[in-house]
């Protein structure tokens, strides 16, 4: 499966990858990325980690929202049919921001974990 991963701040990449996963990689701090692009990943743009499903694990509202929106944010890169599934820690208000921005690119959106 290609798989995005946006935010390498914890194992969930590596395993992905150790998986067999066809993996892009995008993080703020591009050093991040080095040792899973030594292992295979692709390192790649925000808007260009999509793959059938991008997975984003990212500090708070404003980090999610800002690789998220716009020509070069997660949505924009998302296949028709493509699911951002987002395990950052972030708002219910921002949950809902993000899936109507999702909805009207028709896009889905999985909201893992939230707080209000």
């Amino acid at each position: 499966m290609n798989i995005g991963f946006v935010g390498l701040g914890t194992g969930m990449a590596e395993r992905l990858l150790g998986a067999g996963h066809a993996l892009t990689v995008y993080n703020r701090s591009a050093d991040k990325a080095a040792e899973l692009v030594a292992r295979g990943a692709v390192q790649v743009p925000a808007a260009a980690a999509g793959g059938g499903v991008v997975f984003s694990m990212l500090t708070d509202d404003a980090a999610v929202e800002r690789v998220c929106a716009g020509a070069d944010g997660i949505v924009a890169g998302l296949p028709e049919g493509g699911v951002h599934v987002s395990c950052s820690t972030i708002t219910a208000a921002a949950g809902a921001r993000l899936a109507s921005l999702r909805a009207a690119a028709g896009r889905g959106f999985a909201r893992v974990r939230g707080r209000d």
